[in-house]
């Protein structure tokens, strides 16, 4: 079962990054591409979702030429006195109006930003295709030595997912002062995987565009050259629990740096823009304070060692050597002042997607840990967030709303059985719960109550989070009969209205490699009809066309429905509601 549900999921994902079904009337999300390659890969959008001054931001819109000639838009949001800037690459999917959190962190450290649309995004010009992905990266680069005057040494670079690779090839090729990216990966193994799963061999058309997307640009954009010619700091970045590109390539790309680099694994996250979030105060500190110490030259990390590792049975016990580095940081005044207790979080890993998290105070120099696989990475990186606990303890310190989350996900995770099946069955707006019911658990008499008890208070919780509950709830209301192991009591539709989003059509929700924006949920729009039809059964007419509103307005463009306006207005009794 396991096999063919990492199977559909890995379809889904693949062609679902960034899932939306926001603003349909105004995003184009189906822009061409200049080639069958270019047509699998990117995603790109034309309307933006959301302008800098809707997230109280002020941003002014550039734009520069590529190497083609197309004009590129862009949106730089400069800070007063600033003395560096950094250049966002983003990913594959949507366009710069979806990236301004990733702005707002960075202009926050006191960093002048630039955001830009690849040709073919947003208002770029052009027709989106993978051959002027880095061209277009390298023109962002040369806008801001050129028009903004900065020297290459003082710009930083920042890539997430596809363009973490054009980050570090930019970095490479104009030696920038930093370079930061997430969700790294080998694009010419990346690209073979994809080919050999989604691009028919009698596809001429698409073979060719293969060939010359290898010949052209791969070896120009290889992380495992690019990271060996750079001189500059970089900070690799990686949720363990990707499954869209799993952390084994950062490792490797990790494994030939160079020069100084600093490495932080994040526990409990997947792919971006879900890592904004699972711990938001630890994610923006380490993004910030990278920059800052890359532009100081006051990079010191804890220097980590795999002393030895020992094979005991099933177990493997693995001795560490961790020193903290020598220079201006708080390693270093720690040690000045005789106070040792340095927090510092120690992850070890193989090359089979298994990691081993501690998290510890430096305190000695050797470290030695059990485990069930033998480790061939290892890594530390210093925490800003953490809560003290005893014997020489600490876990990261989350913001109110990486709590809820937290908690939340718990909660579904014990309903679906993990979390891939969670991921699966709760997102891209219930379109997979009805398909593949199949493939649900059975939900047990138990499994409920203990959903019921660990549900809060709805208006204990932000809304983002609560709207999750709605959707859970709604799961549960309408969990098919042939996979219930009992009828329960419970009203979970009824207490699913305490949950709704007030305004749904500001709603987002960050996933792993996915971005859904507004509220549209096919299952919650079922669930609102059931407790429509029920109420027009006892005569509530009033409370069934409200609810019959709500079921209209929250469900997805491609579900279609004949409750017009006219028609739910016009409603006295059921008859009127399942006549037609």
């Amino acid at each position: 079962m396991r096999d063919v549900f990492a199977t559909v999921v890995s379809a889904v994902i693949a062609f679902s990054v960034f899932w939306t079904d926001g603003h349909a009337e105004e995003i184009d999300r189906n822009r061409p591409k200049a080639d069958p390659i270019s047509e699998l890969c990117l995603h790109p959008w034309k309307g933006d979702f959301r302008k800098p001054a809707d997230a109280d931001m002020l941003a002014d819109e550039v734009y520069f030429p590529n190497a083609s000639g197309a004009r590129l838009r862009g949106w730089l949001f400069e800070v007063r006195d600033a003395r560096q800037s950094i250049l966002f690459c983003m990913g594959n999917a949507g366009n710069i109006s979806l990236m301004l959190p990733y702005a707002k962190i960075l202009q926050d450290a006191g960093f002048e930003v630039l955001l830009f649309d690849y040709q073919g995004f947003g208002n770029s010009e052009g027709t989106a295709g993978i051959s002027s992905l880095l061209t277009d990266s390298l023109a962002a680069f040369d806008f801001l030595v050129n028009s903004r005057g900065r020297k290459p040494q003082d710009i930083g670079v920042f890539g997430v997912s596809l363009g973490s690779v054009l980050a570090l090839t930019v970095a490479a090729e104009r030696q920038a002062g930093a370079v930061a990216v997430e969700d790294a990966f080998i694009p010419d193994e990346q690209i073979d995987n994809m080919s050999r799963r989604y691009v028919r061999k009698d596809n001429t058309m698409a073979q060719f565009a293969l060939t010359s997307v290898k010949a052209l640009l791969l070896g120009r954009v290889a992380p495992l050259r690019n990271v060996a010619r750079l001189k500059s700091p970089v900070f690799l970045m990686h949720g363990v629990n990707d499954r869209l590109l799993p952390p084994s390539g950062t490792l490797r790309i990790a494994n030939a740096c160079v020069g100084p680099k600093r490495v932080w694994l994040m526990e409990s996250t997947g792919h971006a823009p879900e890592s904004l979030e699972v711990n938001d105060l630890e994610y923006a500190s380490q993004l910030q304070s990278f920059f800052t110490d890359a532009f100081s030259n006051a990079l010191f990390e804890p220097q980590v060692t795999l002393k030895s590792v020992e094979a005991n049975g099933e177990l493997y016990s693995a001795t560490l050597e961790v020193r903290s580095s020598i220079g201006d940081d708080s390693a270093s005044s720690a040690s000045k002042t005789g106070d040792r207790k340095l927090p510092i979080q120690i992850v070890l890993a193989d090359d089979s997607g298994n990691f081993h998290f501690e998290n510890r105070y430096l305190a000695g120099t050797e470290f030695r840990f059990q485990l069930p696989f033998r480790p061939s990475h290892c890594y530390a990186v210093r925490p800003h967030h953490i809560e003290e606990l005893p014997g020489m303890q600490w876990r990261p310190r989350l913001s109110e709303y990486s709590q809820a989350l937290g908690r939340f996900r718990e909660s579904a995770h014990r309903v679906f059985r993990d979390e891939e099946h969670c991921e699966y069955f709760c997102s891209w707006e219930g379109m997979t719960f009805y398909n593949s019911a199949w493939m649900l658990p059975k939900l047990t008499k138990e499994k409920a109550d203990e959903a019921m008890k660990a549900l809060p208070a709805a208006d204990s919780l932000p809304e983002r989070v609560r709207s999750r509950y709605a959707c859970l709830l709604a799961r549960l209301h309408c969990w098919p009969q042939g996979k219930r192991t009992a009828d329960f009591q419970h009203q979970f539709g009824e207490i699913m209205l305490q949950y709704l989003p007030t305004k749904p059509d500001e709603y987002y929700e960050l996933g792993n490699a996915r971005f859904q924006l507004m509220f549209r949920d096919s299952v919650v729009g079922d669930t609102l009809f059931r407790l429509a039809r029920s109420r027009l059964s006892v005569g509530q007419v009033e409370e069934a066309k409200g609810l019959l509103r709500l079921h209209v307005s929250v469900l997805p463009s491609h579900v279609p429905t004949n409750l017009t306006e006219e028609r739910i207005s016009a409603m006295n009794k059921l008859d009127d509601l399942v006549s037609e």
